[in-house]
């Protein structure tokens, strides 16, 4: 877990450092996300059978999250657009897609911990969610660091 650690951290790092604009922001995203299927792999210590039926599973949920985030990347994207000019009406639009994108991930991810649990221990469940987590809460700082504040 301490090189997982070490490894994201770098990765925080080197996206700082590179990530200039919208199109980099998405590419660094791919990038982690290319990544983020190694690190479940090392780290989730699953057996033959577990493996069988947990990469096809992995791979709907990520799916399922793509439409998600490319909500988010719409929003970011058009925020970043208008952040200098926002109205009232334009930002009460942001915060309500904000907060609909957040149920959608909750429900998403209720719904995958059930399905991800009839497949493995509530453990590597909680193991496997951890990960996705921390991976996410990388990009979110990573993301958070580049979005200016609401005037």
């Amino acid at each position: 877990m301490h090189k997982l650690l070490i490894f994201m951290a770098l990765l925080a790092f080197s996206l700082t450092a590179s990530a200039q604009d919208h199109q980099d922001i998405e590419k660094s995203r791919t990038d982690i996300l290319t990544s983020k299927k190694q690190i479940i792999q090392a780290t989730l210590d699953l057996n033959k059978q577990e493996a069988t039926a947990f990469w096809p599973l992995y791979e709907e949920y990520q799916n399922a999250l793509r439409p998600v985030h490319e909500r988010s990347s719409r929003i970011i994207a058009n925020y970043l657009r208008d952040y200098q000019t926002l109205t009232d009406e334009q930002a009460e639009i942001l915060i309500r897609e904000f907060l609909a994108i957040e149920r959608d991930q909750l429900k998403l991810k209720e719904s995958y911990v059930k399905k991800f649990g009839a497949i493995l221990t509530p453990k590597k469940v909680a193991r496997y969610f951890q990960l996705e987590n921390k991976m996410q809460t990388v990009m979110d700082y990573d993301l958070a660091k580049k979005i200016p504040i609401v005037r």
